[in-house]
């Protein structure tokens, strides 16, 4: 049950010759929200396992977040909307959505002046 959903999104991965970026983030937002919930787990052997898989989930993903959160962006299936829906639900709280929205944003527009110059 708590290897699950790694699997799932192994499986859609590995089974996709060219994965895209923007499924990147949401499928590493599924994973971080299932660990989110799983953290609040009745069974303290599945709260501990959990917290080790988070400290090694922030590890690993919290230096790609950003990069995939510019593809979502730039994806006009999902644009800002899907990304905002996702910080709404991670951070259950609209202003620290929106800020963490507002950061993104900040920061490709900092990339593409970048280029534009």
């Amino acid at each position: 049950e708590l290897l699950g959903p790694f699997c799932d999104i192994t499986d859609m991965f590995s089974g996709s010759e060219y994965p895209t970026a923007n499924l990147y983030f949401e499928n590493v937002w599924k994973i971080d929200m299932f660990l989110k919930e799983q953290s609040h787990s009745r069974d303290k052997v599945i709260r501990d396992m959990v917290l080790n898989m988070r400290a090694k989930f922030d590890k690993y993903w919290s230096e790609y977040t950003l990069l995939f959160a510019f593809a979502t962006i730039l994806d006009p299936r999902c644009k800002k909307v899907f990304l905002k829906y996702c910080y709404k639900k991670l951070y259950d709280d609209e202003e620290k959505a929106i800020f963490k929205l507002s950061q993104v944003i900040a920061k490709l527009e900092t990339l593409l002046k970048e280029y534009t110059m």
